[in-house]
């Protein structure tokens, strides 16, 4: 999605949202939000308004009657029915897109896909509304219109951050004024998710496409390249949107959750997940991992640790299979799991050093993570497979593949502010006129650096 309409209609919408009455101001942000998606393409609507509807009406009913697994279950599975149909069933049922609305996105490398965009990150929002409502957290919501407006708020709605009913539905509805300092910290971090995207992700797309493209005869510079490339890429597009949203959020008033908090510094395999992808992470947490414990702890006689590892492998094969259904993905989840119990193993000392032997802890797990985020970028298990394969042959390269050295300046400003933000996390830019320097620059640094041709968000594809 070109950056060139949605950062404007972002600011657009704040400005009038700030002058409206309150009833006004609720069904700007909704028909603003239904328009932003539905531009998309317009046959989209229907499913956002569908799984909508099975929420609400869903929960009303839920609330209504004694507790009843079943019911519940029938309405999580009428909420995950069209992410199903979309992302599972074309795999195994060829010419499935002739008769369904699909995406139009592209997205360099990865090619197009039919799954509208965002479809995964707002049906599990109404997900977790029903369950809440079914576990007697909360009363179901009877305003259809705070209900639609909760899923569909516009800046979050297409990759996140997944928010939960009390954080957000009441926020929003309250029109709630941002304060100055809400402003220029939104704008601020609007023009740095901008900078990330247009300097750094779309760029690193450019080279890590060929990388990936080229396989094993890249070689092991080439298998560099795909594999640590697209991982900063992926921080970049992903965590750029993610400033985004919650910049946007700002200029509404609304707080919504930071999705990444410096992921590439952490010291252990677990704490890289607390700090990537944080909603997720906590939605699978609440929703997955530990009702599945619970069950596996009251079913089973089996040792604890058994208890424990079968726990982790099935959340985390269910994590690799929301990705998608092919292999790279359920691969994904497998090795996720096994190495997150092959931490658990080591001596407590090895997890937590002291000393200038932590930095050699981020530098391993950040290791880790390259080599296996490549599953995720990879178009098949066996590209992956040969690449990773030169990597450790030291395979001499067969191509021209190389890395243009404008970007590395960009890239450093990246990880100098995520260092900043991990080790000195007391210090923020502050006041108007900094803040407003920093802005202007970012966005100049965006215009010059950026990738002309664009790029669509990578999340957008899940």
């Amino acid at each position: 999605m070109s950056l060139l309409y949605y950062v404007p209609g972002i600011l657009l919408a704040a400005m009038l949202a700030a002058i409206l009455p309150p009833t006004a101001r609720r069904w700007l942000l909704l028909l603003t939000s239904l328009g932003f998606y539905g531009q998309l393409n317009w046959l989209f609507l229907p499913v956002l308004l569908g799984v909508i509807a099975v929420g609400f009406i869903g929960a009303l009913l839920l609330e209504k009657r004694p507790p009843r697994t079943w019911l519940c279950a029938i309405f999580v599975v009428a909420a995950l029915g069209p992410l199903l149909v979309y992302k599972y069933l074309p795999v195994w049922l060829d010419g499935l897109d002739h008769y369904l609305p699909v995406s139009s996105l592209d997205f360099g490398g990865y090619g197009a896909v039919l799954v509208p965009a965002g479809l995964s990150f707002f049906t599990f929002q109404v997900l977790s509304y029903l369950i809440d409502v079914h576990r007697g957290a909360y009363p179901a919501d009877r305003n259809p219109v705070r209900f639609a407006l909760f899923i569909s708020f516009f800046p979050q709605l297409l990759a996140g951050p997944i928010e939960r009913y009390q954080a957000l539905a009441k926020p929003l509805w309250d029109n709630r004024r941002p304060t100055p300092d809400m402003v220029m910290s939104g704008l601020l971090l609007i023009a740095y998710g901008v900078f990330l995207k247009e300097a750094i992700g779309d760029r690193l797309g450019g080279i890590v496409d060929p990388a990936y493209l080229a396989a094993g005869s890249g070689g092991a510079r080439g298998a560099v390249i795909g594999f640590l490339g697209f991982t900063l890429q992926l921080l970049a597009d992903f965590g750029g949107y993610s400033l985004i949203a919650v910049g946007a959020g700002r200029l509404f008033g609304v707080e919504l959750i930071n999705n990444f908090k410096q992921p590439f510094f952490a010291e252990t395999l677990t704490e890289f997940w607390q700090r990537w992808h944080i909603s997720l992470t906590r939605w699978i947490g609440d929703y997955i991992y530990r009702p599945l414990g619970r069950f596996i702890v009251r079913s089973t006689s089996w040792p604890r640790g058994m208890k424990e590892n079968v726990t982790a492998f099935i959340t985390w094969t269910t994590i690799g299979i929301w990705h998608g259904a092919e292999a790279t993905f359920v691969l994904f989840g497998a090795i996720q799991a096994s190495l997150i119990v092959g931490q658990k193993a080591l001596p407590h000392g090895w997890l937590k050093p002291q000393g200038a032997w932590r930095y050699l802890n981020m530098l391993v797990v950040f290791a880790v993570v390259v080599i296996s985020f490549g599953l995720i970028r990879a178009n098949t298990l066996p590209q992956y497979l040969d690449m990773l394969w030169a990597l450790i042959t030291l395979r001499p390269s067969q191509t021209g593949l190389s890395v243009g050295g404008s970007i590395w300046p960009a890239i450093a400003v990246m990880l100098i502010v995520e260092g900043v933000a991990r080790f000195k996390p007391q210090w923020r830019p502050d006041g108007v006129w900094t803040r407003a320097a920093l802005i202007f620059i970012l966005i100049v640094a965006a215009v010059l650096l950026g990738d002309e041709d664009g790029r669509n968000f990578i999340y957008f594809r899940f």
